[in-house]
């Protein structure tokens, strides 16, 4: 069990091959947390100009600038491949103990896993002695030294693990990270996946439906967060929706109410109510959509396990396999542009 620490509101923006086209100026702060660091890397100016730069314009490598308000706090540089690379991590000394930087291991390992079969990394051997079991956490296991010295006084250690290793540990620990800590938005606590069908989960996620029906269903999941998948079709999970409220009544009591709010005609209200003498109106609102939607056949892979679609809802909590699904769709939608991280 992780000993947690809310992480305080954090912004993290990738450097995209447009930024390093067009010189914006997250590149630029990009070039002036790298630089930064001279004092103990001589070339890492030229590192930055004639490696980093020109391979984030071809997409061969990707960075990222983390922001707290407006002060950058974070830059990260890694390399794409199958021997993927995670090439700098620097963050500043406030934000150390707050599992930012687990949540961006997670990230980036997130961000090479289509290709990756091992990752890679060096780093100064007084870091490895001081924070070995956080790399540990990862499956870096132990250390040798590297082939090649760029640091000044201190030695430098290279890094390896198989990418599947790595991966394992990311889909173990990342939903207990994101139980205290949100990512884009999305936090993975116990919780409930409603599943409908995927005309009306668009519409749900898109907020023009705000009432979904069911012949069973808890007001305990009244405050908590609903994450909705779209049956039929590709199977996916599209986002997520706060369930507002519960209302427990008689059909046409329901359907007088709220029949406005349900997205469906009369005659199918009436043929999902059947001769039932009481049905559960869900009041959603706050509909989080993910960038794109997930299908649950990708995160079954990405998880190693099958994961069975809801006949109508499911509960779930970080431990569970809908836990780990969940959390992984949270670090896949994070692949836009600005990532926000908060407590």
């Amino acid at each position: 069990m992780l000993d947690l620490f809310p992480t305080p509101s954090v912004r993290i923006q990738r450097v995209l091959a447009d930024d390093a086209r067009r010189g914006t100026d997250v590149l630029k702060l990009l070039k002036e947390r790298l630089n930064g660091h001279e004092h103990y890397y001589p070339d890492i100016k030229s590192w930055t100009s004639v490696k980093v730069i020109p391979e984030l314009k071809t997409g061969k490598r990707v960075a990222y600038v983390g922001f707290h308000g407006d002060i950058p706090i974070l830059a990260a540089v890694l390399k794409h491949g199958e021997r993927a690379k995670f090439c700098h991590l620097s963050i500043e000394s406030g934000f150390r103990d707050n599992k930012l930087g687990h949540l961006m291991f997670s990230l980036m390992a997130a961000e090479v896993r289509n290709f990756a079969t091992e990752i890679h990394f060096t780093l100064p051997e007084g870091l490895w002695e001081r924070e070995k079991g956080f790399f540990q956490t990862f499956g870096f296991e132990s250390s040798k030294l590297a082939s090649s010295q760029y640091r000044l006084f201190e030695e430098e250690l290279r890094c390896s693990a198989p990418f599947a290793h790595v991966w394992s540990r990311v889909v173990s620990q990342l939903p207990t990270l994101l139980t205290s800590t949100a990512i884009a938005g999305f936090r993975v606590n116990d919780g409930v996946v409603l599943s409908m069908h995927e005309r009306h989960a668009t519409a749900v996620i898109q907020g023009r439906k705000t009432v979904e029906l069911r012949k069973r269903f808890a007001d305990r999941w009244v405050g908590r967060d609903a994450s909705v998948y779209a049956a039929g079709g590709s199977g996916s999970l599209l986002g997520t929706v706060t369930i507002r409220d519960v209302t427990k009544g008689t059909p046409e009591e329901l359907w007088e109410r709220f029949g406005n709010r349900m997205g469906c005609t009369r005659t199918e209200f009436d043929s999902y109510a059947g001769d039932r003498s009481c049905l559960y109106a869900i009041h959603l609102s706050h509909p989080r959509p993910y960038e794109a939607p997930v299908p649950l056949s990708q995160l079954s892979h990405l998880v190693g396990e099958t994961i069975r679609p809801p006949q109508s809802h499911s509960a779930h909590s970080a431990s569970d396999l809908w836990g780990k699904a969940l959390s992984l769709a949270a670090i896949l939608h994070s692949k836009g542009e600005s990532l926000p991280l908060g407590a």
